[in-house]
């Protein structure tokens, strides 16, 4: 809605050459977008799609910068978000079909890379969402991997909080995995009075529907508290957000 608001889709075509590549959109301002694009060198031999994928700040209309995100890989943008004057970029890479591990990119608004950094276990991580509390990255989201930086502590899926360090040039500083032991899935999270907040559900094994949790932990990862928000239904969860110091979540939800 935000990008109808600001742009029609005339207007987004004179933005940047080859629009038609546009994979992903972030508006800062009535002046300023930031949009990521992709450029595909893949082959029919490739098993998987294969691009070069760059960043643009747009403002006024005119093109400030175009800098390199990713190369001959396969690329998914999850979310861009502002801290601090830096851009951060939030997304996957694939190697292969089921195999894949997140990213956070760090800009300056010149262009300038600052740091990109991949973490992920030996299968597949699904970043959900980033936040940011004094200093430090938090990446959140669900894994099946069995090793590695990030993996299940169960059977299934199981969410993950990771943090990073901005001021050691995104390095890892902890990582948090909040499994069940049936399948989890993490829907996003948000951050309000220094404390993050993650909504998932999960489903154990001999239940069809999924339970919706809302999970608090403080900023070094430690488990704050835990509530159950509804059960005993299918849920699809559309859309979670912070407003007036309440947490609006759009889902829908039947017991067919």
């Amino acid at each position: 809605d935000i990008d109808k608001k600001h742009y029609t889709l005339k207007e987004e075509k004179e933005l940047v050459n080859n629009t038609e590549n546009i994979i992903f959109k972030h508006i800062i301002n009535d002046n300023k977008i930031i949009v990521i694009t992709k450029e595909l060198i893949s082959s029919e031999l490739d098993e998987i799609e294969k691009s070069n994928y760059f960043v643009s700040l747009i403002e006024n209309g005119k093109e400030i910068f175009v800098s390199e995100l990713m190369t001959e890989c396969f690329g998914e943008i999850i979310c861009i978000k502002i801290y601090n004057n830096d851009i951060y970029v939030l997304g996957s890479r694939f190697f292969v079909i089921g195999l894949n591990e997140f990213f956070v990119a760090r800009y300056d608004f010149s262009g300038n890379m600052i740091n990109i950094k991949y973490y992920g276990g030996n299968l597949n991580e699904t970043p959900k969402s980033i936040e940011f509390v004094d200093n430090y990255v938090y990446v959140v989201g669900d894994t099946v991997s069995e090793r590695g930086e990030v993996c299940t502590n169960n059977k299934g899926s199981d969410t993950f909080i990771f943090k990073m360090d901005i001021n050691n040039k995104l390095r890892m500083s902890d990582v948090k995995i909040l499994g069940e032991e049936g399948n989890d899935t993490c829907y996003g999270s948000f951050v309000y009075n220094g404390f993050i907040y993650m909504i998932k559900h999960y489903i154990l094994n001999d239940i069809k529907y999924p339970t919706i949790k809302l999970v608090k932990l403080d900023k070094e990862l430690n488990l704050i508290s835990e509530k159950i928000l509804d059960s005993g239904f299918n849920h699809n969860i559309l859309g979670i957000k912070l407003e007036n110091n309440e947490i609006l979540i759009t889902r829908t939800k039947d017991n067919d």
